[in-house]
Formats: C-alpha cells, structure tokens, sequence
C-alpha cells in the first residue's frame, strides 16, 4: 500500500514550481500504469480524492492492457512473440490503423522494468514503414528479457535508460518480430467465391438479333442557363435586364462560406472591409482564376505579382479568426447520433475542465461515468468520426500549455481548433472553393501569417519571375 501526504510539509516553497493538479494527477497515473502492467498478476486499486479511478484485477497481461486501455482494446492488437539467444519478447502490438499523433501509449520492459531506449523504440516504429502516415506513432506494450550481465542500468538515477551489449542485433531481432507479426496477423480480403444469382453463358437461341444501344439525349438543353430559366421557356429574355445578370441561385452551403455572397456585394463595401498586408501596400485582390499546386498551394494574379498562398495556413488563419470572434454559447449542429469518447482517469479530468470552453464553439457534451463523455452537437466541418482523434491531439497540446504561465486558455483553444479542422496538404480544392479561401484570407486582421507564426502568402514581384 502506498500512500502520499504531506510531501511539501518541510519544504512549502516547492508547492509553487506545481502545476495544475491535474497535470501532476497525469504523472502520477504514468507511474501506476507502468508498475501496473508489468506486474499483471497482482491486483491494483487507485484513489484520488476520495474517488476510485482504477480497480484493476490479476490476469494475463492481455487482461490488463484491456482494463488499463477501455474496453474492447484488445481488438487492437496483434500478439508478438519471439525467443533467441539474445533476448526474448513477449508482447502487443497495436494495429496500423489505430496509430496516433502522440507517443502517449508506448511501453517497453526488459526483465520486469519500465525503459526508455530511442533506438528500440525506433525499431518498432521501423516495422510500421509504409503502413501508418507520416508523424504517426503506434501503441505497443512489449517485455524483453534479456541476460542482466549484458545490461548496463547504472546509466541514470531513475534507472529507466539501460545500455545494452548487442544493441543492433536487438534492434533487428525486434524490428523482425514486430513486423512478421503485423503480416501475419492483419486480416486479408475475404473473397466470394459462390455468387447468389448464376449467369447464363449458354449460346443464343436461333434467329436472335441483339438490339442496337441507343443514346438518348435533350437537344434544347443549356448547362448555361437556370432549370427556373428551362420551366419559363417561351418567355422573351431570361434575365432582368440589359446588362444585369439573373438572380444568382442560393447554393447549399458547404465547409467554405459562399464566394458568389462576396461577389455579389457591391465593390464599394468590399473595398471598405479590405485589409492590406503588413509591411506593404497590397489590397485584397478580385477574385482571379487560381491553380493548385501539388494539392498544397494555390496560386493567382494579383496587379503587384504572383500570389503563393499556403492552403493549410491559410484556412488555419481563417478559422482561427472565425472561432475567436464567434459569440459565446453558439448553438452546434446536432448529431443524429450521439457519439462517446472515452479517456483515461487523469485525461478525463483534464477533459472537464474544457467543457465551458468546448461549449462555446458550439460543442454539447455530457458525461456518462468518470471516463467517458457523449457528444451531441459539434461545430460545422467536424467529422464524427474524427472526435475521438481530436479531443486527444486536444487534449496534448493543452497538457503542453499548462506547462507554460499566462497562457489564455481560450485562445489556445481556438488556436488548436483551427490547426485541427483545416484542410491539409494533399486536399483537392474546387475553383470557388479556392477563390474564397483566398478572399477570406485578405479579410484576416493577420492575413500574413497562420496563428502558429507559419507565412501564409508570398507575393512574387514580376521582375523576380524569371
């Protein structure tokens, strides 16, 4: 039984270096956990304030990753064994598609205690080559045993870096065994080979003739003019007047704002909302025909040069202005379905503190238990399947903000939102999507820069082109 009090009786000055309690509840729950699943095969109970945030009972240490991860998390995993001379692993290790941001989830073991080794992490993380995206970490809980007398432990005062003797042949034997186990256990496409309704391949009777395709087609109609404009047809003109186009149609509104609403605003209120760029001169230009380049820049004319914009940094911008200047309690877009997330004790906690805030850009959620929380209502744009994903990456980047002093926490929000929800490189954009992006990015406050401080636009004079 293990039990803290009164740690800074002696010494109350320390009180000021902690953080949030939170946070130091997250470190504590780290230590538990790497005690608690090496040794599987004793039973664990963990309080906190009075509250039992862990009942973990003895098992195998398949049982124990299940109790310590949700349930249902075995399903995630892909067993590893393997035995030589050298060393001996035992172990699970996490399936491609369930890889993460975040290097939260990654445990290794030798001889019964927690390590951390760069090199064997990067073994492991070798074997998911070509398997899992770029700067995606995958979850694992591996136990090596390996002779003590080629261990080195006497390298740091917590004893959790170790020196070993025949440090490549590890790296190979478990980088091997990582990846043969994910080949042979990953699920292959199942094939059917009985067709419920058999085709007739038998010759054609006598005297058949094949009928003739046919295309049928409308010769009256005009991709250029409204279907209203189609049922009026008889009518002398199809537009108001000389010179002044038809009624442009309300189009259904998609992630981007309308850019036919901007066109159609009178060039005097455009002029008066433009914003120029810092340090120069630049106005807000009309909207030009713009290209996309290897599906990550987009690039127009502008009267001064050539406009090289960064779609991702830009749409970070635009969000990002958008989500600060919403007023507060904004009603979200419900879900015809409810969606639950679920975290660990100490993130869960941590989750309960950004539910004020959460609620504000349009999020409704509740809670259901001490670790799983019930979305309802999100903000435009989010992904239901997407929200486990974000609240964690949310939820790092808060954890990293705590560490810093005088931060605003809605403003970390927003900024973490708009990273979140952009549109990344590699996304096909349609004209009018592209074309509106840009507009929004000249009616920034900070057009120039993305809220991380990344360069949003360059403008290339013409004498510098060529």
């Amino acid at each position: 039984s293990i039990a803290v009090k009164n740690l800074f009786f002696n010494v109350p000055a320390r009180r000021n270096f902690l953080k949030r309690d939170s946070v130091e509840l997250s470190h504590i729950e780290e230590i538990f956990k790497r005690v608690a699943l090496i040794n599987h095969n004793i039973e664990y109970t963990f309080h906190h304030n009075g509250r039992l945030l862990y009942d973990l009972k003895a098992g195998s240490f398949l049982e124990r990753i299940n109790q310590i991860q949700g349930q249902n998390s075995r399903e995630r995993f892909f067993p590893v064994e393997e035995s030589t001379e050298i060393v001996s692993i035992r172990g699970y290790v996490a399936k491609p598609e369930y890889a993460r941001k975040s290097r939260g989830d990654q445990y290794l073991f030798v001889n019964n205690r927690f390590i951390k080794h760069p090199m064997l992490n990067a073994a492991v993380e070798k074997a998911y080559t070509d398997l899992i995206p770029e700067r995606y970490y995958p979850n694992y809980f591996l136990h090596l045993r390996v002779d003590p007398s080629r261990i080195d432990i006497n390298i740091h005062p917590t004893k959790t870096e170790v020196k070993f003797v025949d440090e490549s042949a590890l790296f190979a034997i478990l980088r091997a065994s990582v990846k043969r186990s994910i080949g042979q256990f990953s699920l292959a496409t199942e094939l059917q080979f009985d067709p419920i309704e058999e085709v007739n391949f038998g010759p054609a009777p006598a005297g058949y003739v094949p009928q003739q395709p046919q295309v049928h087609y409308n010769p009256d109609y005009n991709p250029f003019v409204s279907t209203a404009n189609h049922s009026a047809a008889g009518t002398k003109d199809s537009r108001t007047s000389a010179g002044s186009p038809a009624p442009v149609e309300k189009r259904k509104e998609s992630k981007w704002t309308s850019f036919f609403d901007l066109k159609s605003k009178p060039q005097t209120e455009l002029q008066g909302n433009q914003t120029s760029l810092p340090g120069t001169s630049v106005h807000p230009p009309v909207p030009t025909p713009c290209l996309q380049v290897t599906c990550s820049h987009i690039v127009s004319s502008m009267p001064s040069g050539l406009l090289v914009v960064d779609q991702q940094a830009a749409h970070e911008r635009v969000l990002y202005e958008r989500l600060m200047n919403k007023q507060a309690h904004t009603h979200g877009q419900q879900l015809l379905f409810p969606v639950s997330c679920q975290f660990s004790p100490a993130d869960a906690e941590m989750f309960g503190e950004l539910l004020i805030d959460l609620k504000e850009q349009g999020f409704e959620i509740g809670s259901i238990g001490q670790t799983t929380y019930v979305v309802s209502a999100t903000p435009p744009d989010i992904k239901e399947s997407e929200l486990q994903q974000l609240f964690n990456q949310l939820l790092m980047d808060y954890r990293g903000a705590l560490v810093q002093k005088f931060v605003d926490r809605r403003q970390h929000l927003c900024r973490s939102l708009a990273r979140q929800m952009s549109v990344k490189a590699g996304t096909v954009l349609q004209q009018a999507e592209m074309q509106q992006l840009v507009a929004d990015l000249f009616c920034c406050q900070v057009p120039g820069t993305s809220p991380s401080g990344k360069k949003t636009m360059v403008i290339l004079q013409p004498e510098k082109l060529l």
